[in-house]
């Protein structure tokens, strides 16, 4: 009778809006959001480390555009001074590299096709590995 009465009085009251929304959610619904929520964070932990690596890649893969020229005529002489130019450039990070690679100490123990001096028979070879047959 009470409970009758406090509705009718005060019909807007919050704590019995709360009681009558907690009264319409079914147990089964709550474990369901409970574990989508579970579910949805370990996502956003996984992607949140997986994405900053692929941030990084994204940076280093940058190309600067060039503008493209419509409607203008290069000559040839200036046509040939450009690329003239540009091999000379990549002969040079050609001759660089190939010295970087000679700067290299070579360790005498590894021994490679070659390094094997090409007056080795293959006997001598056999034998240098102890696969020789005997017989």
């Amino acid at each position: 009778m009470l409970n009758w009465i406090h509705k009718l009085l005060n019909p807007h009251c919050e704590q019995c809006r709360e009681d009558r929304e907690d009264a319409s959610i079914c147990k089964a619904c709550e474990v369901l959001r409970t574990q989508l929520e579970a579910a949805n964070s370990e996502k956003r932990q996984l992607l949140s480390m997986l994405l900053p690596k692929q941030k990084e890649e994204a940076v280093d893969n940058t190309i600067k555009p060039e503008p493209i020229r419509t409607g203008q005529h290069v000559s040839f002489n200036i046509r040939r001074q450009m690329l003239e130019a540009e091999d000379r450039h990549k002969a040079a990070l050609l001759i660089k590299s190939q010295k970087e690679i000679a700067e290299v100490p070579r360790d005498a123990s590894i021994k490679t096709t070659i390094s094997i001096p090409q007056s080795q028979s293959v006997e001598e070879l056999e034998k240098e590995l102890g696969v020789a047959e005997n017989g």
